[in-house]
């Protein structure tokens, strides 16, 4: 009775139910708001379940899911796990996903607010991203890119070097959609920088879409509904 009361209460306002501090993204918060678990850090959304609405747009009315051949998914970037989430509403219990996240404290949140909602199996690896996709042999049909550290992506992750270790990581006919921001015009002109110099040079089938506040890219355009 008293989760339902709380739930119902979130419709108002916000409810913090947990707080971490971490040495690598700083306060960790997590509230209940309108129904859903959210992670928040000083300036950034993390995690909004499936109202992450830069990845849910996309996967609810924007892609193809019918050019994906297989159902392994790579996750560059937890939060609390909106992203399988997501993809979990489409296609339940269906997925296999492997997710990266190089801070514990976001792990630990995951496990507890997010991983009870996912049908799915997921084989969690606490490490740097960029680490894991340079020394991993595997493949994956669908690779989700949402690195941050509060509101910054780290320059790493826009460079050629990691785009190529990324194509590498796809399985044949497989897709990328990268996560940049886009709330300010610097935002807007650094993203749309990286994607026309950068990310189309890797990936010269790619396409930007506004959504949300942020420019999402997809290494294939094919995969975008018609």
């Amino acid at each position: 009775m008293i989760a339902f009361v709380k739930r119902l209460f979130s419709y108002l306002w916000d409810i913090q139910v947990d707080y971490r501090q971490s040495e690598i993204n700083g306060d960790l918060i997590v509230f209940l708001s309108k129904g859903r678990y959210q992670l928040c850090t000083a300036n950034a959304i993390y995690s909004f379940e499936d109202r992450y609405d830069n990845f849910g747009n996309i996967f609810r009315s924007e892609f193809d899911f019918s050019h994906l051949k297989g159902n392994k998914v790579l996750v560059l970037g937890l939060g609390l796990g909106s992203v399988p989430i997501t993809l979990d509403m489409v296609r339940p219990g269906q997925w296999d996903f492997t997710a990266v996240e190089i801070d514990d404290a976001v792990c630990e949140l995951a496990a507890l607010y997010g991983y009870p909602k996912i049908k799915s199996p997921i084989d969690t690896r606490v490490g740097d991203a960029l680490v894991f996709v340079k020394t991993n042999e595997e493949q994956f049909d669908l690779i989700c890119l949402d690195l941050f550290i509060d509101d910054i992506m780290p320059e790493a992750s826009m460079e050629l070097s990691f785009l190529e270790d990324l194509k590498k990581a796809l399985a044949p006919r497989g897709v990328i959609i990268a996560n940049t921001l886009a709330f300010t015009e610097e935002h807007k002109e650094k993203s749309e920088a990286f994607f026309s110099e950068k990310f189309l040079v890797v990936f010269p089938e790619a396409k930007l879409k506004y959504t949300h506040l942020n420019n999402m890219l997809i290494s294939d355009k094919n995969y975008l509904v018609a």
